[in-house]
């Protein structure tokens, strides 16, 4: 079903297929049918219309970022964009040299941070010692400095404990400097600087599963309660009613919203309806 899926879907482009929602009973029996539809039930205007439909159009699966680890650098990629790969092809290799300079280095910066923790506690000892012959006024002040050590102490401390995790990582590394993919798909874009023309950062490469097709919709904010992750869908094609899916809604993006008007929206007339916020929901199908 599968292949009949993916052949119907190129067969009638981008814009049409059209989202249901199951619960609201998407298709009826020749005896209920009707020739005509209310424009509440086409637009998907949630508990005021009969039956709640979306636009979508079909997209390729889910996106698998490679970011570098800390202080790494690369020594060789073996991919190009737009290349296939499998699960656990090697994308690129780490710098050996350079990873054995920076845990030399990592293990310098423990040794020196253990020494400062041993400093403080023998400074703290000796200050004990003065805070007993001190007097009462003097005290106060032997306390507070006290205090300010066995803090710095546990600060020093933290930072022993990450520092140490970034060295079992790095000799992690050091013995396996392959980096392999995580998934079958395609590479997408491989971004050498690591940030964007604006400096944001970018993951080093970007891998796109080929093999799982998925349904990608929009809901705005007033039938923003018509469907939830999980809910059962049907996907009917736009331009041939044989060709019906079952799905699943995977996700609902609600941090990224969408503020251009794409040409594949069921509905933009204009009005509220098509102006509030949209947002992007992934169907899952049943094939």
């Amino acid at each position: 079903m599968k292949d009949r899926f993916f052949k119907a879907a190129m067969g009638i482009g981008l814009a049409a297929l059209m989202i249901c929602s199951a619960a609201t009973g998407c298709s009826g029996s020749d005896k209920d049918a009707v020739p005509v539809q209310s424009v509440s039930s086409i637009t998907g205007m949630g508990a005021i219309g009969m039956i709640d439909r979306f636009s979508g159009l079909v997209v390729s699966g889910k996106t698998e970022e490679i970011r570098l680890d800390d202080g790494m650098t690369v020594d060789e990629v073996m991919v190009e964009v737009g290349q296939d790969v499998n699960e656990g092809d090697v994308l690129f290799t780490y710098d050996t040299e350079a990873m054995q300079l920076s845990l030399e280095q990592s293990e310098l910066e423990i040794q020196s941070l253990q020494n400062s923790i041993t400093t403080s506690k023998s400074q703290i000892a000796q200050l004990e010692k003065d805070k007993k012959t001190a007097s009462e006024s003097e005290k106060l002040s032997y306390t507070l400095e006290i205090q300010s050590l066995e803090t710095q102490i546990k600060e020093t401390e933290y930072n022993i404990s990450l520092k140490q995790k970034e060295l079992e990582r790095q000799k992690a590394a050091l013995t396996d400097s392959d980096v392999k993919s995580p998934v079958a798909g395609c590479i997408t874009a491989i971004n050498e600087s690591g940030t964007d023309d604006y400096g944001n950062p970018l993951a080093y490469m970007v891998i796109t599963e080929t093999d799982n097709l998925r349904i990608k919709g929009t809901i705005n904010e007033l039938n923003r309660n018509s469907i939830t992750e999980g809910s059962q869908v049907t996907i009917r094609s736009r331009t041939d009613d044989t060709m019906v899916w079952n799905g699943i809604v995977e996700t609902i993006d609600w941090d990224s919203q969408i503020t251009n008007n794409n040409n594949y929206y069921y509905y933009d007339s204009g009005d509220e309806m098509s102006t509030s916020s949209k947002y992007p929901f992934y169907v899952t199908l049943d094939i």
